[in-house]
């Protein structure tokens, strides 16, 4: 292209090599010498003497041919170029076929303002360079010949099944301390601080709790809402609900926060203290909300004093009622203790269901299945396969490939639970480092003479997450919350169907209750929903989300009650 050389109309002596033939000379004005067009390529080549060119040294270039230019119609100076001031030649590359063909332009030894234009020169492309010799591979191992028309699939599975019995490898906590002191009990949810930034809604109205703590702490303190409120414990059903506080933390204390949930477990309520700011963001005031339940659990409850009350009559029903279907859910918003909880029963129920099963005729099959909205994933499998959900025609779901564990104490079942939650999928969120981000069934089925004689099914949701939460979440965030909102929506829809004991349930709505059609239209099965909540004034929205949630399945959203109760303002210091 053109370098910025003024245009001039002075003539210029321009040289070009016509391969055999002697040069030919022209007088062009530098106008007609950037309007010249075109060199060709496809002449023959001539010998490489004829590519010198005065004032000009080739170091670097050998064995160079030349292509003929025999008129002025060959040349395109358009893309040589022209030459600036400060320069004396350029070369200028222009695509070949087989080689890199370079245009040298020279400056005029006899006229520093006028420019030779040498013959187009061809430079050969280097060789390419040799590839490494590829390493044989091994051969492979002889296969016995008993082993060589064994499924694949099937000895796979068979291998997973019996290294689900092995004890599962034991993940170091970074969070953990140097001595590696033991910890039990909720305390180890500890470790799951929030070290992000904040993403919980309404970010003037967490700050205005916080702020104004002692004047909220002394409502609460003083209110006689709790003690008024009579004993009104849920009456029997199919479903039963039961709700966990967990503790505040030090680190909780730390930053100001405070408790805002009061357990009734004598009356079996549960009471948040919703701190608000009215309009105008200068008056205060508190909702106190009680929500009823089957049996309410203190923070200073044991791991034990929950399983006694919500999951031990049904851990026994399945190894001893024939028939016995049962399901155990945890729900509950992200960081409330939910996993953990799960957990605590896991170990529990482990001894307690082969102490239950009396007869040596009985045994154990678990799987262990993880769904995250429409897909399905084995974590017994130690590849991690996605399981196929195929229709079993009468609007449940078939788990085909799914590895099954046949442990034969409580040892073996508890390895198995182990080896399954190593697998399963977590990611950091703004509220807790590692959230379970897919729902999880372990399903426990007592077999007789090959037979199902009692079911039951542990599932351990995903945190609950809000709308308001989600939007500092990137995308894929964005969607799972979606997809984990969609799933407890049907939910909702089966268990209030189950205890109207409605005509129809709605299980096919989401890939979820399909799975767990049985336990939603099987005569006689029980579900036990354990809610667990955190008692932070930020988390208030969130306690009182998943604690409306539960009882809309219950539906015993009329036995919610409420009362406002204002907060006066402490007095201002004038300043002087």
């Amino acid at each position: 292209g053109n370098r910025g050389c003024p245009v001039s109309e002075s003539p210029e002596l321009v040289s070009v090599g016509d391969g055999a033939e002697s040069d030919v000379e022209r007088r062009l004005t530098l106008r007609e010498r950037v309007s010249l067009h075109e060199i060709q390529e496809e002449e023959p080549p001539a010998s490489a003497a004829q590519c010198d060119a005065p004032g000009v040294e080739h170091t670097d270039v050998q064995e160079m041919t030349i292509p003929d230019c025999r008129s002025r119609d060959d040349m395109d100076v358009s893309t040589l170029g022209v030459l600036s001031e400060d320069e004396d030649a350029i070369v200028v590359p222009v695509k070949g076929e087989e080689s890199f063909q370079h245009t040298l332009l020279v400056r005029s030894p006899t006229d520093p303002s006028g420019v030779k234009a040498a013959t187009p020169v061809k430079v050969p492309k280097p060789a390419p360079k040799e590839l490494p010799k590829e390493v044989p591979k091994e051969l492979p191992k002889a296969v016995p010949d008993d082993k060589e028309n064994e499924d694949p699939a099937t000895a796979q599975a068979q291998r997973d099944a019996l290294s689900a019995l092995a004890p599962p490898k034991r993940k170091i906590s970074k969070s953990a301390g140097a001595a590696g002191a033991k910890r039990t009990g909720l305390a180890v949810i500890q470790d799951k601080q929030d070290t992000g930034p904040s993403t919980r809604i309404n970010f003037d109205k967490r700050t205005s709790r916080l702020k104004n703590r002692a004047a909220f702490l002394a409502v609460i303190a003083k209110t006689s809402f709790a003690s008024a409120l009579k004993t009104h414990r849920l009456p029997p059903s199919a479903l039963s609900i039961f709700v966990r506080k967990r503790p505040l933390f030090d680190y909780e204390s730390q930053k100001g926060e405070y408790d805002v949930v009061k357990v009734l477990s004598s009356k079996s309520y549960v009471v948040i203290h919703n701190a608000l700011m009215q309009a105008d963001m200068v008056r205060m005031q508190i909702v106190h909300t009680a929500f009823p339940s089957t049996a309410a659990f203190a923070d200073d409850a044991t791991n034990a004093d929950v399983y006694e009350g919500a999951a031990k009559p049904l851990v026994y029903a399945t190894g001893q009622v024939y028939g016995s279907v049962s399901l155990v859910l945890m729900y509950g918003q992200t960081g409330s203790g939910k996993t953990h909880t799960m957990r605590a029963i896991e170990e529990q129920m482990a001894a307690d269901l082969f102490a239950a099963m009396d007869d040596p005729a009985l045994s154990v099959n678990v799987t262990v299945v993880e769904i995250a909205g429409k897909q399905g994933r084995d974590l017994l499998s130690s590849t991690g396969s996605a399981i196929n959900f195929m229709d079993a025609g009468d609007g449940g779901v078939l788990l085909q490939g799914v590895v099954v564990a046949k442990p034969s104490n409580p040892k073996e079942l508890l390895n198995v639970f182990g080896n399954a939650k190593n697998r399963r999928a977590v990611a950091s969120t703004a509220i807790n480092a590692t959230s379970s981000r897919s729902h999880c069934l372990t399903t426990i089925c007592v077999i007789r003479e090959g037979s199902v004689a009692g079911r039951l099914v542990l599932v351990d949701c995903a945190g609950s997450e809000r709308k308001e939460d989600s939007n500092h979440h990137s995308a894929e965030r964005q969607k799972e919350g979606a997809e984990i909102n969609a799933s407890i929506y049907a939910l909702k829809e089966c268990m209030r169907a189950m205890v109207s004991k409605s005509n129809h349930i709605p299980f096919r709505a989401n890939l979820l209750t399909r799975a767990l059609k049985a336990n939603f239209v099987t005569a006689g099965a029980k579900i036990a929903v354990i809610a667990t909540v955190s008692p932070t004034s930020t988390d208030t929205e969130h306690s009182l989300g998943t604690l409306r949630t539960v009882c809309s399945w219950y539906g015993c959203e009329h036995l919610i009650s409420s009362h406002t109760e204002e907060v006066p303002r402490p007095p201002t210091k004038l300043r002087k």
